[in-house]
């Protein structure tokens, strides 16, 4: 997270400035990014590339299956867990 050149930057009503270093680590870990061009790797499934934020989480593997479902069932792809990016 960038500290604001001006203004402040509100998590949950809550001023990130007022947080410390390992309070910033903590919200950083719950943290996602989308990038516009999607950045996906194309050597890795459907799955893999939704999966991997959870694996750096240190989330486990049944964890990891479930959420992974539950995301492709909401934006209905669940057919294509087991594609690569460009199939």
């Amino acid at each position: 997270l960038e500290t604001p050149g001006e203004g402040e930057v509100l998590l949950n009503g809550e001023p990130l400035q007022d947080c410390s270093g390992q309070g910033l680590q903590a919200i950083k870990k719950d943290i996602g990014m989308i990038f516009q061009n999607f950045n996906l790797l194309n050597s890795k499934t459907v799955f893999h590339n939704i999966a991997i934020p959870l694996i750096l989480q240190g989330r486990d593997k049944a964890f990891i299956q479930a959420r992974v479902a539950e995301l492709l069932a909401f934006v209905d792809l669940s057919d294509k867990i087991h594609s690569y990016p460009n199939e």
